[in-house]
């Protein structure tokens, strides 16, 4: 997303990859979108408890909208 950028600490092995998009609607506003797909290496289950993932990858999706005045 526009302006964020973290470094998140992660336990296990893997691979983590982005896809950023941005569509301007028109003068002064736009989208951005954000793909993110995490892989892990010999994991069969993601996180615990409400978080808990079955399988050894997560998929996140985020969107923000800009406005300039």
């Amino acid at each position: 997303m526009l302006y964020q950028f973290t470094i998140p600490a992660y336990y296990n092995r893997g691979t983590q990859t982005y896809l950023t998009v941005r569509y301007k609607i028109r003068r002064g506003v736009d989208v951005w979108l954000r793909y993110a797909l995490t892989y892990y290496d010999n994991v069969d289950v993601i996180s615990a408890g409400l978080e808990q993932i079955q399988g050894n990858h997560k998929q996140e999706i985020k969107a923000q909208v800009r406005f300039k005045f």
